[in-house]
């Protein structure tokens, strides 16, 4: 609490896994492991953490109320795994506590990869009377899946609405307890996708080659310093009505949502050596009306009856 209405407040979450599997399979095991046996350690470490920052504002002045707040957040995930496989067992007395008794080892396997995030946000919103509501919010996020030239986007949306039941013309009548209008329009990002999807990567791996095993390397996926985040603009228009009370609420919402740099595996030609790359490409319009319906039949001491009715209409389109 750093003054009147003026607060800031940190917090750090850890999220650690140490997954380990360990397998064994008896040399006497029929049309299974019959007679090598074999036995086998995977062993996962993963760790995320994230940390966030808020400085908030809340003041009311009369008839007016704001609230504002500032804000960061920090995230990564690092995950190693590694496993190690052998074959070729005289008995089952190790089992897999001594993984070197085996005669036939196959080549150990490890992996690394790793992703951050980090996101800068603002918000505005202000009220009059309980009756007009504006909303504006602007957001900054950057992550290391995208490429180079990409990696940060700006995400904004408002958002307004009118509280009509608390008008004066609406003080002397009984039937609508609640009506309110709402309308928004904002962008949102996705970032659901694999590391490294924006970098050339290497492939390393060993062969057996006259005997001997020996090493090699290819390039095993295109790069694309361009791909960035894919967004989806969304407008809704709606309201909100209470009737008798609340004893029959009805909710209704518009909406148009287009989602537009779509991140996808695209086919290239197989004369450049691969089959695809990994680009924003298409987008996709959603449309169509949400209805929520609750009627309060009966309440009483002893009984309780309610009902509850949604539908959802929507349209889809790939443009």
């Amino acid at each position: 609490h750093l003054a009147e209405g003026l607060d800031l407040k940190t917090q750090l979450g850890l999220d650690h896994h140490n997954k380990t599997y360990r397998g064994y399979s008896s040399i006497d095991l029929n049309n299974i492991s019959m007679p090598n046996g074999w036995a086998e350690y995977q062993n996962w470490n993963t760790l995320y953490w994230q940390e966030e920052t808020y400085l908030t504002y809340n003041k009311v002045f009369g008839d007016h109320r704001i609230n504002a707040m500032a804000g960061l957040s920090w995230q990564e995930r690092v995950q190693k795994w590694n496993k190690a496989r052998t074959e070729g067992f005289s008995d089952d007395f190790f089992e897999d506590n001594n993984m070197s008794a085996g005669t036939t080892p196959a080549s150990p396997e490890s992996s690394y990869d790793r992703w951050a995030m980090n996101s800068y946000f603002l918000r505005f919103a202000y009220t009059y009377k309980d009756r007009y509501s504006a909303t504006v919010t602007g957001r900054v996020d950057g992550s290391s899946k995208f490429g180079e030239n990409n990696k940060y986007a700006f995400f904004p949306s408002a958002g307004l609405a009118w509280n009509i039941s608390q008008e004066d013309f609406m003080q002397d009548q009984s039937t609508i307890s609640n009506l309110k209008l709402h309308t928004s329009y904002g962008l949102t990002g996705n970032s659901e996708i694999g590391v490294y999807k924006s970098l050339a990567t290497v492939k390393s791996e060993t062969l057996l080659l006259n005997g001997t095993r020996n090493s090699y390397s290819y390039l095993n996926r295109l790069p694309n310093s361009d791909l960035k985040w894919e967004k989806t603009a969304q407008f809704d228009i709606g309201f909100d009505l209470g009737l008798f009370n609340n004893r029959i609420t009805l909710d209704a919402s518009y909406y148009n949502k287009k989602t537009s740099d779509l991140l996808l595996d695209a086919p290239v030609p197989h004369t450049t050596g691969f089959e695809t790359v990994y680009k924003n490409i298409g987008s996709i319009r959603n449309q169509g009306l949400d209805l929520m319906l609750s009627t309060r039949n009966i309440d009483t001491k002893d009984f309780t009856w309610t009902t509850s009715i949604n539908a959802n209409f929507n349209k889809n389109k790939i443009l």
